[in-house]
């Protein structure tokens, strides 16, 4: 038998001098190159997929951002819009008037410049016509102010006197404590 200080040369590699022979790697040192080379992938992979994930999270946030932009961009065209309709429908509203008011004038065939100077030209001192207006059918009212005391009782007299061009229909008198206004009622003749 042999003793444990006999075995102890067993325990001395094999070293292969031969230059025409090459031995194997062995199988730990695969296992160990495959398991580097696959934590090395596996590495790789992650870096990979939280960088395209950082990318897409910053594609996003930018397309958030523009979204917004182009939101606000897109109220603000609706307030011009919107404010454009209003001064259109005003315009329209105003060209209307105007249409209706030449309607009224010219209807009938009328001589309005006769009828209203003839009545603008009996205003004298201590009168103030404030308003006159014309309505369908030759129908016109003036709205006035009287300054002074002996003008209320001359009223009247002065509207009989172009009696040849407007009817005279009444006049009606509102006093107040500082304020004396008439509204008188005209017909024109035709």
């Amino acid at each position: 038998m042999i003793g444990s200080e006999d075995r102890y040369w067993q325990r001395v590699p094999k070293v292969n001098v031969l230059p025409g022979q090459k031995r194997a790697p062995s199988k730990d040192i695969i296992l160990k190159g495959l398991l580097a080379l696959i934590v090395v992938v596996g590495l790789y992979l992650v870096w990979s997929q939280w960088n395209t994930r950082a990318n897409i999270n910053d594609s996003i946030a930018q397309d958030k951002s523009e979204t917004q932009r182009l939101q606000g961009s897109l109220n603000r065209q609706r307030q011009t819009i919107e404010s454009l309709h209003v001064q259109i429908n005003q315009l329209q509203e105003r060209q209307e008037g105007s249409a209706s008011a030449i309607d009224l004038v010219t209807a009938g065939g009328i001589d309005w410049y006769v009828s209203l100077s003839s009545l603008f030209s009996t205003q004298t001192s201590g009168l103030i016509f404030e308003s006159v207006t014309v309505e369908q059918g030759g129908r016109v009212l003036l709205a006035g102010l009287a300054t002074e005391p002996g003008s209320k009782a001359s009223l009247p007299t002065l509207f009989s006197r172009i009696s040849s061009v407007l009817d005279f229909q009444g006049i009606e008198w509102f006093e107040d404590s500082e304020l004396t206004t008439f509204s008188a009622t005209f017909q024109v003749r035709q």
